[in-house]
């Protein structure tokens, strides 16, 4: 690193004051390379400045030491995050089974109608059978949405939510995880306020939670969730917390279990700290708790005592908007629309539905089921393509790839991404800022439709081709 040596040397010089310390690649006489962290100041004679005082430390270990330390961790993390997916695993193979049951039973149902000779079951029946089974997907699709964004990893997107709305959609999530042993008691007060934070966070605050309540309370114990807004008006109360005054939207868990001393409360949220017994924790629930909670703004109170359960509030600031409230898809008064669309896709059954809802709605379909095809068939089309929709991991070919194929002959053609885990997409805000689409599976009929007005609707994208090159390869998802 000789050019930056000689330019904070040459600074030191011409200022006459102290460098910074900085790092420097150096290597060994043995031939390694070490990082030293160097700092430097100006020593003068009569008035001018005469040379250089430099101190160098080898830091090379202490780097190392830090790059191992996070890499560590960040093991453990995920470690923890499936530790609690392993607790789940049971509850959530019992309700799909639920789910499967009502599914497969009410298409027997309606099957056995058929083949007996009622070639016109009464219109209620088929019509009460149907949404039977949405209704059981629709449960299904919730399921697995709760459980992606608990396991993903990706950067934090904080954004306004209602945690009253989380808090019940993981509800039943939650009873699944403490078992029947476990009592779980459930409170959110009307008009909770808004707060902002990613929602994934938000559910992991929640869930390591209450894996900390249900490893303190014995069977036939009790766990209970409290969700409430709270204006904090104490100076005093605000100052041990480093806190601002105004209102919080405050979760509490509360447990009666063993409770904790004085010192462990005091070490509660510190990495890799834990009273729990070899192979029952990582010692990173709290502590990934406390920080999540840090960065959104808030704090966390602790109420405990020996043999007097435990009580962990959450203070997170509340905001003063609110966050649209979600609408269901609803037909238009014409959901219809024109225009040949290239679906590609590799599972037969989705391919399937996707084509029949399309042309329903007066499209002209060209199907394909992995990227090769698709681009043989849009050979033997040249001109007639409007929209492009694909699939985002797909054997051979993604569908990041396929898109940039395809875009760099035809300019004006649009993309719909379609796909079962968003974090496929890499940044959805990079799909947003190209002019492209994206739609998550599972989605319905009317859902599909709507987007792909939209997308058709959309202004013409530009520069397409060499704008993809960040897109990545065949394993970007």
């Amino acid at each position: 690193d000789n050019e930056k040596v000689i330019a904070y040397t040459e600074d030191s010089i011409r200022t006459g004051k102290a460098s910074p310390p900085y790092p420097v690649e150096v290597y060994h006489k043995n031939g390694s390379r070490i990082t030293l962290e160097v700092s430097e100041r100006p020593y003068f004679a009569q008035g001018e400045v005469a040379g250089i005082i430099g101190i160098a430390r080898d830091i090379t270990e202490r780097l190392n030491a830090e790059e191992e330390r996070n890499r560590l961790a960040e093991q453990l993390r995920q470690s923890q995050k499936m530790e609690a997916l392993g607790h789940l695993a049971g509850g959530v193979a019992h309700d799909f089974n639920n789910l499967l049951t009502a599914i497969l039973g009410v298409t027997e149902m309606l099957l056995s109608k058929l083949q007996d000779g009622e070639r016109h079951p009464p219109p209620e029946t088929i019509k009460d059978g149907l949404e039977e089974v949405r209704r059981a997907g629709e449960r299904a699709a919730a399921l697995t949405g709760q459980l992606l964004a608990f396991s993903r990893k990706q950067v934090a997107q904080p954004r306004l939510l209602n945690p009253g709305h989380v808090v019940g959609e993981m509800e039943s999530l939650l009873r699944r995880l403490i078992g029947e042993d476990i009592t779980l008691t459930v409170h959110t007060a009307p008009n909770v306020a808004h707060i902002v934070i990613d929602e994934a966070q938000f559910q992991q605050i929640l869930m390591n939670l209450v894996i900390n309540a249900v490893d303190a309370v014995q069977p036939g114990g009790q766990v209970g969730i409290d969700l409430r807004n709270v204006s904090i008006t104490d100076a005093v109360f605000a100052a041990r917390y480093a806190a601002k005054l105004g209102d919080y939207v405050v979760l509490t868990v509360t447990d009666d279990g063993e409770g904790m001393t004085e010192e462990t409360m005091q070490r509660a949220f510190e990495p890799f700290f834990t009273t729990k017994s070899v192979g029952k924790g990582t010692g990173l629930g709290l502590a990934t708790t406390y920080g999540t909670t840090i960065q959104a703004g808030g704090f966390i109170a602790i109420d405990s005592g020996p043999g007097q359960g435990a009580s962990f509030r959450v203070h997170l600031p509340a905001s003063v908007e609110r966050a649209a409230r979600p609408v269901e898809d609803r037909p238009t008064a014409d959901v219809s629309g024109s225009g040949v669309v290239l679906v590609c896709e590799d599972e037969p059954l989705v391919r399937e539905v996707i084509c029949r809802t399309l042309r329903g709605g007066g499209y002209t379909v060209i199907t394909a089921d992995n990227g090769r095809a698709a681009l043989e068939a849009a050979a033997l089309h040249r001109d007639a393509i409007d929209l492009l929709i694909t699939d985002v991991i797909m054997p051979e070919m993604n569908g990041f790839d396929l898109a940039n194929a395809l875009t760099k002959e035809r300019e004006g053609l649009k993309t719909l991404f379609v796909s079962g885990y968003t974090s496929d997409l890499l940044d959805e805000g990079r799909v947003r800022a190209k002019h492209e689409f994206f739609l998550a599976k599972p989605f319905r009929t009317v859902t599909l439709l709507n987007r792909v007005r939209a997308v058709l609707a959309s202004e013409p994208q530009r520069e397409r081709g060499a704008s993809r090159s960040d897109s990545g390869g065949p394993n970007s998802g």
